[in-house]
């Protein structure tokens, strides 16, 4: 899910918080995968992190998706 007023991502923790994922949290998550991979190099970040906006837009267009059905449903 995306936070209209500032852009970043966001996950629902258990308690029904929100947590957003900022850009500091993926360069995090980013340089921690490429240590993971003996991969600690430039091009291995961005390839990284091109992951990261790929499966970060798909997760968004999925749920873009099921709120679309959800709504068409209601309105039936």
């Amino acid at each position: 899910m995306v936070d209209g007023a500032s852009g970043k991502s966001c996950m629902l923790e258990s308690c029904g918080r929100e947590m957003t994922v900022g850009e500091q949290d993926k360069a995090q998550a980013v340089e921690r995968a490429a240590r993971l991979l003996s991969r600690d190099d430039q091009a291995a970040r961005q390839a990284l992190a091109s992951l990261w906006d790929g499966a970060f837009d798909q997760g968004r267009l999925a749920a873009l998706d099921e709120l679309q059905d959800r709504f068409c449903v209601c309105m039936k």
